[in-house]
């Protein structure tokens, strides 16, 4: 389970000093670190990673919607399942699996995640510009990508 963390500046009880601390965000964040028992002065090791810009991760919720809405043969979809179709007809970030039948080799794409956790940042940039690309060339050649961003915001602000 990852943890989020704020950096704060903190005075160090041990020096005195003004010092950069990394501080849970919340009570579940410090619930999880209170139960693994680290102690004051023990030595961790961790992976620090920034988390995505969760506007992108609207956004692309927010072009499933949209894709429902308005595309022909997804909208028996949900808005998820709709970015899944898209992203595998698209190619995009996506694992080949290799399926033999009757002697014959099959290649089938398969999505991979696109969870927080599973993409960084630049990732899922790429991911969300490969989308737009797809997305206008095979469904909607009159949009570009920021009109379709538009789209998109603007829907979600009107059904909520």
């Amino acid at each position: 389970m990852p943890v989020y963390f704020t950096v704060r500046k903190l005075v160090d009880p041990a020096t005195g000093q003004v010092v950069g601390a990394f501080v849970p965000n919340s009570d579940e964040d410090k619930n999880y670190l209170r139960e693994r028992q680290y102690r004051e002065g023990e030595r961790i090791r961790a992976v620090l990673t920034k988390p995505r810009n969760e506007r992108f991760n609207r956004l692309v919720h927010g072009m499933g919607h949209l894709i429902v809405e308005n595309i022909e043969g997804y909208e028996s979809l949900r808005a998820h399942d709709a970015i899944k179709k898209l992203q595998s007809e698209g190619r995009i970030h996506c694992s080949i699996e290799t399926l033999s039948v009757e002697g014959m080799d099959i290649q089938r794409y398969v999505p991979k995640s696109i969870s927080f956790d599973s993409m960084d940042e630049h990732s899922f940039q790429d991911f969300w510009n490969q989308c737009c690309k797809y997305f206008i060339e095979k469904h909607w050649p009159t949009l570009d990508e920021d009109a379709l961003t538009e789209m998109i915001e603007f829907q979600s602000f009107t059904n909520h």
